[in-house]
């Protein structure tokens, strides 16, 4: 389903108690209006569900809940931009009358979802949906199309599905986090592993690459690591290089320029950008729009939290490389990059508050 779609799909089909196929990006779900006690409740007994608390509900992005009065502490703000959209559901003290029904213990288990098409949908209607697996209480999920057609045809009014590919992957489960005080709890984990999500909550990572992980990239997270340290502030910082397989220490005139500040750069070793790496990382922070663009091509699933360095910190132009070059043009790097740390402590500051 292309994004245009979406408005011609809701037009046609959408009904305050319709029920509804969906993808979430990682599984197929069945959903309705969060608000419509009828539709939930038609849900609740296909599904054979003694009752309608605890259902997940999805909403187009993370601004919802704030325009929603929804009140979420920095920590919970940096863990749900570094994860959505995306695999992870929070559990949230309701604020909102009209989704009591469907609280547990005072809390709504909300989710953005990794499928654009869906988000679009969501915002075209204008009401959050319940979303929940495709089966009989108890029972295995049904996780293709071919299987849901067989078994559970008649359970839906209309479908919103977007292309045969993303359909096709393997269907994981959200990861299902809550907040006790300052900790979090794992109530389900899905395909976001706990010890991942925990961390990130404790310190947020912030990610800077460049080409090689040994030049400018070096010199962004010691610089960075180094404010946080005197601060003590909630984040921690790491660097990679966009070459797959290079290894090396930093470079010389690098570690020098660090040295001269004061900073030890000696047990440094660069690595290559990975999947992995990105989804641990609240931002991703590249010394070059072509790093940028090669991170959005290779890895598109984490574009929404991938900026360039100087567009970042609300300034422009690239950080030219000086690999194999004089210490003239290390220095020059070197400053353009501190001034652009200088700037994005700033915000931090305010994130960590």
């Amino acid at each position: 389903m292309k994004p245009a779609d979406a408005e011609k799909i809701a037009a046609k089909y959408w009904k305050e108690d319709s029920v509804f196929l969906h993808h979430t990006g990682d599984m197929f779900g069945i959903g309705c209006s969060a608000y419509s006690l009828d539709a939930i409740n038609k849900i609740s007994h296909l599904k054979m569900r003694d009752d309608n608390k605890g259902y997940i509900v999805l909403i187009p992005h993370l601004d919802w809940l704030h325009e929603n009065g929804f009140k979420i502490y920095p920590s919970v703000q940096r863990l749900l931009t570094q994860y959505w959209p995306g695999n992870l559901t929070m559990l949230l003290h309701n604020t909102k009358e009209e989704l009591e029904h469907l609280a547990m213990n005072g809390k709504i288990a909300f989710r953005v979802p990794s499928s654009p098409q869906l988000c679009d949908f969501l915002t075209e209607i204008g009401v959050p949906i319940i979303s929940t697996s495709i089966n009989l209480s108890g029972m295995p999920y049904l996780t293709t199309l071919s299987e849901i057609k067989q078994k559970a045809n008649l359970w839906f009014d209309f479908a919103i599905l977007p292309d045969r590919g993303t359909t096709n992957k393997e269907a994981q489960p959200s990861t299902i986090m809550d907040i006790e005080g300052n900790s979090l709890k794992c109530i389900r984990e899905g395909s976001l592993p706990y010890y991942e999500v925990r961390n990130s909550f404790a310190k947020s990572l912030i990610l800077f690459v460049c080409t090689g992980n040994v030049c400018r990239s070096p010199i962004a997270e010691y610089l960075l690591r180094e404010k946080i340290k005197k601060h003590d502030l909630p984040f921690s910082v790491a660097s990679a290089g966009t070459l797959r397989d290079y290894k090396s220490g930093i470079s010389l005139f690098s570690g020098q320029l660090l040295q001269e500040a004061g900073i030890d750069s000696s047990m440094h070793a660069s690595q290559p950008v990975t999947e992995k790496l990105l989804s641990e990382s609240w931002i991703v922070l590249t010394m070059e729009k072509s790093h940028k663009d090669e991170l959005l091509s290779r890895f598109p699933d984490f574009g929404y939290k991938i900026f360039t360095l100087s567009e970042y910190a609300d300034m422009e132009g690239n950080i030219d490389d000086p690999y194999g070059k004089e210490l003239e043009d290390y220095q020059r790097a070197y400053a353009e990059i501190s001034t652009r740390i200088e700037k994005i402590f700033e915000k931090i500051i305010k994130e960590g508050s």
